[in-house]
C-alpha cells in the first residue's frame, strides 16, 4: 500500500493521445508546484491548482471512456468503498470504481493511503492518472488533532464524484439518488445537458467519507455537502466543480453550504425551502420532474 506521493508517470495506450498526455503531465506539474506552498500560497492560486486537478481528472475520465464503450468509471459508496476491495477485472459485473477508500477524522490508513487512488487494483482511473496530488486540493488542509500528532500533512482526497454518474452500487430511486436518471455513458447525458451535469466536486471535509457525493432530490436534506475552500466576494466561499463537457466552474455558495463549519463531526444544516445552494447542486446532479426545491 502506498502512503507517500508516488511519481507522476503516465503510460497511455495510443500515440494519438500524446496531446492529452502532455496536458495531464502539465497539470500534474502545476500540482507539484502548488502543493508544497500550502500556508503560503494565496487563495487564488490554490483555487487555480484545485481547478487544474479537476480538469486532469476529467481528461482521465474521458480517456477511460474511450477505452470502455463510452462508459464513465463506476462511482461506489458505503461498504464497497470502505472495503477497499481489489478489482476483479475478469468479472465484467465486478465493481470498477474511479477511486476507493473511506476518509474519516480517525487514524485509519484510508485517510492517507494513496493506493486507493493511483493503484489500478483499487481505482480504474489509476491507469490514466499516476500522481496522487491530482486528487487533493491544496486549500483543503484540515486535520484532526490526533492526525496532526502523527505528523500527517493532510488526508489523501478532496474530490468526490456525482453518485448519479457511472455504474455503481446505487439504484435509480434509492435514498442516495432519488433521481429519475443515472448516466452510465457520456452519450446518456441529455437532461441536464453536458455543460450542466457535474461529475466531480470538492467535498466538505466533515461530510467526506466515500468517493461519492450523494444527495436525494426528493427530500430536502444534505447527505453530503460541497466544500467551500475558496474565498470570493464578501463572506461567500466557493467550490470548484467539474462538468461532463470538461469545463470547470468555480461556484460561489450563498446559503446553507456556508453554515457548515468544520467541527470534526457532521451535522448537516437544515435546508430551507428555496435554498439557492441546494437548488443549484440538485439541478446539476440528475433529472427528476418530481424533485423538490
Amino acid at each position: 500500500m502506498k502512503h507517500l506521493v508516488p511519481s507522476a508517470s503516465r503510460h497511455l495506450k495510443a500515440f494519438t493521445r500524446a496531446d492529452l498526455t502532455g496536458l495531464i503531465a502539465g497539470i500534474a506539474l502545476v500540482g507539484m508546484l502548488g502543493f508544497p506552498a500550502i500556508g503560503s500560497t494565496r487563495s487564488k492560486s490554490q483555487q487555480e491548482v484545485c481547478a487544474d486537478n479537476l480538469q486532469a481528472l476529467m481528461r482521465a475520465t474521458r480517456l477511460y471512456a474511450e477505452d470502455h464503450r463510452d462508459e464513465f468509471p463506476m462511482v461506489t459508496h458505503g461498504g464497497d468503498a470502505l472495503a477497499g476491495s481489489v478489482i476483479n477485472f475478469v468479472n465484467r459485473n465486478s465493481s470498477r470504481p474511479w477511486a476507493t477508500g473511506w476518509q474519516t477524522w480517525s487514524t485509519s490508513e484510508h485517510n492517507t493511503n494513496t493506493a486507493f487512488l493511483v493503484d489500478s487494483r483499487y481505482a480504474v482511473l489509476a491507469d490514466y492518472t499516476r500522481d496522487a496530488r491530482l486528487y487533493k486540493c491544496p486549500a483543503d488542509t484540515l486535520l484532526h488533532p490526533t492526525q496532526k500528532d502523527l505528523g500527517w500533512l493532510g488526508r489523501a482526497r478532496t474530490y468526490s464524484a456525482n453518485i448519479a454518474v457511472g455504474r455503481g452500487n446505487k439504484h435509480q430511486f434509492d435514498g442516495l439518488v432519488g433521481a429519475e436518471k443515472l448516466f452510465i455513458r457520456f452519450s446518456d447525458i441529455d437532461r441536464p445537458s453536458p455543460s450542466q451535469l457535474f461529475v466531480f466536486i470538492e467535498e466538505n471535509p466533515d461530510s467526506m467519507n466515500d468517493p461519492a457525493l450523494s444527495n436525494s432530490q426528493v427530500d430536502r436534506r444534505w447527505i453530503d455537502m460541497p466544500g467551500a475552500f475558496h474565498p470570493t466576494v464578501g463572506t461567500n466561499h466557493a467550490s470548484n466543480v467539474a462538468f461532463s463537457d470538461g469545463h470547470i466552474e468555480t461556484h460561489a455558495w450563498q446559503a446553507s453550504v456556508l453554515l457548515e463549519k468544520p467541527t470534526y463531526s457532521y451535522f448537516p444544516p437544515t435546508i430551507q425551502r428555496g435554498d439557492p445552494d441546494w437548488a443549484w447542486l440538485m439541478d446539476r446532479t440528475s433529472f427528476n420532474p418530481r424533485a423538490i426545491r
